[in-house]
């Protein structure tokens, strides 16, 4: 008896319980705030639905929905918070990415206006060369050293414009080691410079540039278009004569000598 008496005044006090609920949520408007939540719906359990009058049989059953939104929602957040970790990892990565490319594009620009600055310069060297040899020739002393006096010190020129591309391009590649456009570009700077070194008669220069652009000869075409064997056209005055050539070949301990390359005939 005892227990049906304790059973009975806990089932009251919850029906009064949702009875004032019911009223205060119905008196707010239905406000969504003052429905219950799954613990108290829990509790209200023991009570028979079939009992409830209709305002209480409506609290009940927008309460119960407002669970169910909350843990889908909850649900949702759970299955959608990798998703967005990833998201904003990826939108991070992109941004760095971005940034780093412009970086990268900010040096392969200055590389490419230096270079193409250095190489008109070499083109007016080329032509101030041929003019100051030809006056040579023609025993013009004067004009011709006032000629490759000027050749000289466009050179230097050209030689600080292909600085400047090397610099570019290295800090690119410090950037960004794996950019090709860059590695390509500074392994075909090196070789050029190379080729004026050798030019210019500054052989360890060139020596040392051959070493640097190794590195970036992947493929081996850069060392094999450089080593492939020259090829030039002469004349002689007056036609038919004999000719032989000859290189100059550098001494272990300094100094050049002459070396007889090919007998070329009549």
């Amino acid at each position: 008896m005892r227990g049906w008496l304790d059973k009975h005044a806990n089932t009251r006090a919850e029906r009064e319980r949702l009875e004032k609920a019911a009223a205060d949520w119905h008196r707010l408007g239905r406000s969504p705030e003052a429905l219950w939540g799954q613990r108290r719906l829990a509790e209200a359990s023991v009570l028979d639905e079939t009992d409830l009058d209709d305002i209480e049989t409506v609290f009940v059953v927008a309460s119960r929905r407002a669970v169910r939104r909350t843990q889908l929602l909850k649900g949702i957040v759970v299955l959608c918070a990798p998703l967005l970790v990833a998201s904003i990892y990826a939108g991070v990565r992109y941004s760095k990415r971005a940034e780093l490319d412009r970086r990268v594009n900010v040096q392969l620009t200055e590389a490419s206006t230096a270079l193409a600055n250095a190489r008109t310069l070499n083109q007016e060297v080329e032509l101030l060369r041929k003019e100051a040899f030809q006056r040579f020739d023609a025993r013009d002393r004067s004009p011709a050293e006032k000629t490759w006096g000027r050749a000289l010190s466009l050179i230097e020129e050209v030689n600080h414009g292909f600085t400047r591309a090397t610099g570019a391009l290295e800090t690119a590649l410090r950037l960004d080691s794996e950019r090709k456009t860059a590695r390509d570009l500074l392994g075909e700077v090196l070789v050029e410079r190379a080729t004026l070194a050798e030019r210019d008669q500054r052989p360890a220069e060139r020596d040392e540039l051959l070493m640097r652009a190794a590195l970036y000869d992947d493929d081996g075409q850069l060392m094999k278009t450089y080593r492939a064997p020259a090829t030039f056209t002469f004349a002689t005055r007056p036609p038919g004569v004999a000719a032989t050539l000859f290189r100059f070949v550098d001494e272990l301990h300094g100094g050049r000598r002459l070396e007889e390359v090919a007998d070329l005939g009549l």
